[in-house]
């Protein structure tokens, strides 16, 4: 039953996933079209289409869409009582200071008009000129240092938020594994007739991946005399995981009142087989959705660059000109924002945790950063 009340979860989590991607690039796609070309035809341009507008969409309203579907992705999900908050108190506190510096000095030299770009130009000239040396070697045409200096910006910032998300999934996945296999041990351990501390003890030198320093931990208090609950609260201060709480709580209750019986053990063995089983089958159901995004973003770049080469091009057979630098410079952040956003969407959408999705941000961003390279190159080609 279990399972398939994960399956059903994750088939509406997946539905999720797939209306956010279909919202988000449709209405983008379509919503930036019109104003490029509005940019573009500037004789025939609309009113209602303006640079308010563009700054509205672009920088509120698709990060604030993003944020809906996170809360409906939150509401959807089941949540566990505890989790390790450390990488939050990273990303707080490091990646978001570190997010607006970079932004000041990579991007918003390039983004605003002048006089005012000329200032910060001057004032941050180390880092600007950083920027335009990666342009000039790959190749990019001007215009694209807006979009490459945010790039930069949140690919650096992100660094320290996904290497401790990396790392805490890393320690937790290791410790569920190892509790997993202790439990199934110390039921065959407890069928020979051992006490269930002298059990404990005897496993103690086994390999449990990472639980195995806890492991012996807990026998190294066990053999000092300390009560289980003392044992188990010890734990409970040092590891922030529900799952690896709950499984060492079920197993001192079942031994300080039940006794510890190899019957009451073998039904908790059963209990964190089956949590690893069903958080298994979850993961294998999401993991193909959540190449959505990727395809998403490179979709976004691509046909933004390609078209403002398009119209250049056919501007161009009527002797005419658009502004291509501005065009690109102007089109570029946004797009690269929601590319973020759309990362810690998918995390959260994904493995109901927001900063899951850093690593998804950071991917998402790299991949942008890679499209508008490839882009140019295919969209040199088309023109000529």
């Amino acid at each position: 039953d279990r399972i398939s009340q994960v399956r059903a979860t994750a088939e509406r989590i997946g539905i999720l996933l797939e209306g956010y991607m279909a919202i988000t690039v449709v209405l983008a796609l379509t919503i930036y079209s019109i104003f490029l070309i509005n940019k573009a035809l500037a004789m025939a341009s609309v009113p209602m289409f303006g640079d308010v507008t563009f700054f509205l969409f672009g920088y509120l309203i698709m990060p604030i869409l993003s944020g809906m579907f996170i809360y409906l992705a939150d509401l959807m999900q089941p949540k566990y009582p505890s989790a390790d908050n450390r990488p939050y108190y990273v990303y707080f506190g490091i990646t978001l200071p570190l997010t607006l510096f970079l932004f000041v000095v990579f991007t918003l030299p390039f983004m605003l008009p002048p006089p005012a770009s000329f200032t910060f130009k001057r004032m941050f000239r180390p880092f600007v000129t950083f920027i335009e040396d990666i342009c000039r070697k790959t190749g990019l045409p001007r215009g694209y240092e807006s979009g490459v200096g945010l790039c930069f910006t949140f690919l650096i910032s992100l660094t320290p938020a996904v290497i401790m998300e990396v790392y805490v999934s890393m320690i937790y996945k290791g410790i569920h594994t190892g509790i997993t296999r202790f439990l199934r041990d110390l039921v065959e351990v407890r069928k020979t007739g051992l006490a269930p501390e002298k059990c404990i003890y005897n496993l103690s030198d086994r390999d449990y991946g990472r639980f195995s320093k806890y492991l012996r931990e807990i026998a190294r208090q066990i053999g000092w005399g300390i009560p289980l609950s003392r044992v188990y609260k010890d734990f409970e201060r040092r590891v922030k995981s529900w799952l690896a709480r709950i499984s060492l709580f079920l197993l001192v209750e079942s031994i300080e009142v039940g006794g510890g019986t190899p019957q009451t053990l073998e039904s908790l063995a059963s209990f964190a087989e089956m949590i690893e089983l069903v958080e298994k089958e979850k993961s294998r159901m999401l993991k193909p959705l959540i190449f959505i995004p990727y395809l998403g973003s490179i979709i976004m770049v691509s046909i933004i660059l390609i078209l403002i080469s398009f119209l250049n091009s056919i501007m161009a057979i009527a002797r005419m000109a658009i502004p291509v630098e501005l065009l690109t410079s102007r089109f570029l952040p946004p797009i690269i924002l929601n590319s973020y956003f759309t990362g810690l969407t998918a995390g959260k959408i994904s493995s109901e945790r927001v900063s899951a999705g850093f690593k998804h941000a950071f991917l998402l961003v790299l991949v942008d950063l890679i499209a508008m390279w490839a882009t140019q190159l295919i969209a040199i080609k088309l023109i000529f």
